[in-house]
């Protein structure tokens, strides 16, 4: 297990390097990765700070605090506001997702090579970073008797109803089933950035600063030239650090990174755009006890519906989760399940939004103010995938469900499933969360086709902002594929320079 040293500031500090990179989840780590084995002299800074592997045996309270940006509540406003949890570490979001890697889908590949016209993305253009990702971060199908149960039932339930389901590959080695992927990964089994591309790029040279929030980049007469930034020291006082740089890459994310661009003035198509994935939580009660909190996050998925961008997955869970979930039912509901958690599990439709929404920098406010609005398309999904999900929960042998709807009752037959989905749908009463958000500063707008922000030379945005859409599946793998992509490019344009 690698122990990293970040840089201490603890006066005011300025720095050089030939890049200088904001962020250290998957596009972030990864940018710093590929360009310091190119041998090129690289800082990294990250807001959160850097806390090891070891130190995730807390309670989940404490580590959601920890390691998530707003205790993983920041809002989305719109009608319903839609919480968004984004993590805010060393490693960034990569610490505390599932750590699924899907590769992206080929119709996606399709639309963006030949509609869009951006070139670099085809699937054998993709195909060796996508390689070599699942070989240096171990992805693999997770198999191990005894685990996963409502993975297990998920898929028997799939059998039943002739539906196509599959393996979840996942960034993973020697797993202990600990079951604290959402509050990171006490054994550094799973291959989040803290645990992989962070210690590569430090072993390779990179230089690492947490607790270093970037406030601007420096762009004078149409070039960036660095980034001001406010570090906190060991002594909980704030100084200022200046990164005076060649390059400056912005990879803070989705909501962030637009908000950063913004402040320092950049005027093309910023923040507009934002696209989510959607996710509906349901809660199974089956007749016995299967075991939820062994194992990881999930094992099966359901792909009958890929072509809807609709895909169906189950959650091993603390009980806090449990709780968590019903909490839209009220809390007698709450108190009756967990009286007999052991028999339950959470059920997760994950669905893309038709919606497109914006990520605002507005006066007097220290962080972005991302918007959305639901479409009649919108609902429509929802309902299906609310029947769907009922369809096959009951198929796997639930006798009672709590769909993703307040204050509806247990659902015990399909009659039931499809009374509640066709009918009157308020979308405040939905159960709604974002895990994805992504296409903020989009490749071909915002952005030329490499990832360099239009209008400003030597300024690159390298993470899910610049995904020309929702992927529908979960995204790190595709982030991470274009990333190395684009740093590539950049390599080639600096030494053709």
């Amino acid at each position: 297990m690698t122990t990293i040293t970040p840089i201490i500031i603890d006066k005011p500090t300025t720095l050089d390097a030939d890049v200088v990179i904001i962020g250290t989840g998957a596009g972030g780590a990864t940018t710093a990765k590929m360009l310091t084995k190119a041998g090129l002299n690289v800082i990294m800074l990250e807001e959160g700070g850097y806390h090891p592997s070891s130190s995730f045996n807390g309670s989940i309270a404490d580590l959601m605090d920890l390691l998530y940006r707003d205790g993983g509540v920041s809002p989305i406003m719109g009608r319903p506001a839609i919480p968004f949890a984004e993590g805010r570490c060393v490693g960034g979001t990569t610490v505390i997702n599932g750590g699924v890697y899907w590769r992206t889908p080929d119709k996606l590949l399709a639309r963006w090579s030949n509609e869009m016209k951006l070139p670099g993305l085809t699937e054998a253009d993709l195909d060796p970073h996508f390689n070599l990702l699942a070989d240096e971060l171990g992805v693999t199908a997770h198999h191990k008797s005894g685990t996963n149960q409502p993975s297990t039932l998920l898929a028997e339930g799939c059998d039943k109803l002739g539906w196509r389901y599959s393996d979840v590959p996942r960034g993973q080695k020697n797993c202990q089933n600990s079951n604290r992927c959402p509050t990171g990964c006490p054994n550094a089994a799973k291959q989040s950035m803290l645990v992989s591309y962070v210690p590569m790029a430090v072993q390779q040279g990179a230089r690492l600063i947490a607790n270093a929030r970037a406030e601007r980049i420096n762009i004078e007469n149409g070039r960036a030239n660095g980034v001001a930034a406010m570090a906190t020291g060991p002594d909980g006082q704030r100084h200022m650090l200046t990164i005076r740089a060649d390059a400056t890459f912005v990879c803070a994310g989705p909501m962030q990174t637009p908000f950063i661009l913004r402040r320092s003035g950049v005027k093309t198509e910023v923040g507009i755009g934002l696209q989510l994935h959607l996710n509906l939580k349901a809660v199974a009660i089956f007749p016995h006890d299967i075991n939820p909190a062994m194992g990881t996050v999930m094992s099966k998925q359901v792909k009958e519906f890929d072509d809807r961008d609709l895909f169906i997955c189950s959650s091993t869970f603390d009980p806090v989760y449990l709780a968590l979930a019903l909490a839209a039912h009220g809390q007698k509901v709450v108190e009756s399940v967990m009286s007999g958690w052991q028999n339950a599990s959470i059920y997760v439709a994950q669905v893309k939004a038709d919606t497109s929404g914006q990520v605002h920098a507005l006066p007097m406010m220290d962080r972005p103010m991302p918007t959305y609005g639901l479409t009649k398309n919108d609902i429509s999904n929802f309902r299906f995938a609310i029947e769907q999900m009922g369809e096959v929960l009951l198929a796997s042998g639930a006798k009672e469900i709590y769909l993703p709807i307040a204050g509806t009752g247990p659902i015990r037959t399909m009659s039931e499933v499809r009374k509640l989905a066709q009918g009157a749908l308020n979308p405040r009463a939905l159960d709604l969360v974002s895990v994805h958000a992504m296409s903020s500063c989009r490749l071909g707008t915002a952005l030329d086709a490499f990832g360099q922000v239009k209008g400003v030379n030597r300024l690159f945005v390298n993470d899910a902002s610049m995904l020309p859409e929702a992927t529908g599946v979960n995204p790190q793998m595709t982030i991470m594929a274009i990333a190395m992509r684009n740093a590539l490019a950049f390599l080639d344009s600096k030494a053709a320079a």
